[in-house]
């Protein structure tokens, strides 16, 4: 890590420093700093902020064209334009109703030296979530905090609905991916998440050589390309697939989720709906933004319950419509009703089946884990009710 006085503002004082966390295959560290701030009073409490600094190993030129490493290198500087550029106008829009938007750190980039360019562009300077947030509960067993994490879910979906790439610029596949002319990588992804066909070939050739996934190989072309169709517009595109496209988090892990209170035995629970329960005092916060970008909202939904959600025994139905519910209130809170028009029940139960097939084919050559078993039996209910229409999937209504 570079020394902290050639990353800091000049007069800001460190007082403690922490570090959390090495970044997925050593590129960078997480810090956690007290500071001093310059012009405050000598007497005021200190500030908690989280230092992300990225520092990619040295690697060759061929190294450097790998997909893995460029994929990498692509989602931080994805991760930190969006921090920049769309977080805070999310904490906004909510704020100028009167809502509860769902909870994004906020970002301090003036403690950043702003001198450096590159140095500016693999630090970021966030807020401590953990003050407000200080729970972290691994799986998600609780009916309370998986609540919260579903209204986070909408909320965030909501406020970016039909969000396009002609308002927030979209970065193509690892591959094909180019830098500006200062180098910089500009906007998010645009496709959403970190599992997408498009930069997965290596595990669906492992799923096809396993010879295992014989059910879901005809399907893999077929819900890919509704997920993530190439054009606006032509007869072989599915009207579904345009409606409701927001922008997703990308990364919906429990490792990746902060909570207001702690699970016990009083909000533990296993149903769903209709349960009486108040939950409204759980909040949710999400981090790390590497793989955020446009998408399908069911796409973060599906791997948030297929990996973090211990709920297993519960039938997914329900929070599907409890999401939905959450989408369509927090939309008419916004006032958006017209954007969201023709994003039916309906159309978004057939956009949640394509999402849990076209999970399974990433974790068919990946690896399961999560919510495995209620995943693979989800797609296949979906591919069997696809291939009794002979084949057609579910074009004429789901």
């Amino acid at each position: 890590m570079p020394s902290l006085p050639d990353i800091l503002a000049p007069g800001i004082t460190t007082l403690s420093q922490i570090h959390l966390t090495t970044l997925w295959a050593s590129y960078g560290s997480i810090y956690r700093l007290s500071l001093h701030l310059p012009g405050s009073p000598h007497d005021s409490p200190p500030i908690s902020i989280i230092l992300k600094v990225i520092t990619p190993p040295h690697h060759t030129s061929e190294v450097t064209l790998d997909e893995g490493h460029l994929r990498k290198l692509i989602s931080y500087a994805a991760e930190s334009w969006f921090y920049n550029n769309l977080s805070q106008g999310l904490n906004r829009l909510y704020a100028e109703v009167g809502g509860r938007g769902p909870k994004v750190a906020e970002v301090y980039q003036d403690l950043v030296r702003s001198s450096n360019p590159t140095m500016a562009a693999t630090v970021l300077a966030l807020e401590d979530l953990k003050i407000k947030f200080p729970y972290n509960v691994g799986y998600v067993n609780s009916l309370s905090h998986a609540r919260a994490v579903i209204r986070w879910l909408a909320r965030f979906h909501a406020g970016f609905m039909h969000c396009g790439e002609d308002e927030v610029p979209g970065l193509p596949p690892p591959m094909l991916a180019r830098p500006d002319d200062s180098g910089a990588y500009t906007g998010i992804w645009r496709q959403g998440s970190y599992w997408y066909l498009a930069t997965r070939g290596s595990e669906y050739e492992d799923m096809l050589s396993s010879g295992e996934w014989g059910w879901l190989e005809p399907w893999v072309e077929y819900v890919d390309k509704r997920l993530w169709p190439e054009s606006p517009s032509g007869d072989d595109v599915d009207p579904a697939s345009h409606l409701g496209r927001t922008i997703l988090h990308g990364d919906t892990k429990a490792a990746n989720i902060l909570f207001s209170k702690p699970i016990t035995e009083n909000n533990h629970s296993y149903s769903v709906l209709g349960s009486g329960d108040s939950d409204s005092d759980v909040e949710a916060a999400l981090y790390d933004f590497q793989y955020v970008g446009h998408g399908l909202g069911a796409v973060d939904l599906v791997y948030f319950l297929a990996t973090s959600v211990s709920l297993y025994r519960t039938e997914m139905v329900d929070w599907q419509r409890y999401y939905y519910d959450e989408v369509v209130a927090a939309g008419g809170e916004l006032g958006r009703e017209g954007v969201m028009r023709g994003w039916t029940w309906e159309v978004f139960r057939r956009q949640f089946d394509w999402a849990v097939v076209d999970w399974c084919r990433f974790g068919a050559g990946w690896g399961g884990w999560g919510n495995w078993r209620w995943a693979v039996g989800k797609a296949k209910a979906v591919v069997e009710e696809w291939e009794k229409r002979g084949g057609r999937g579910e074009q004429n209504g789901s």
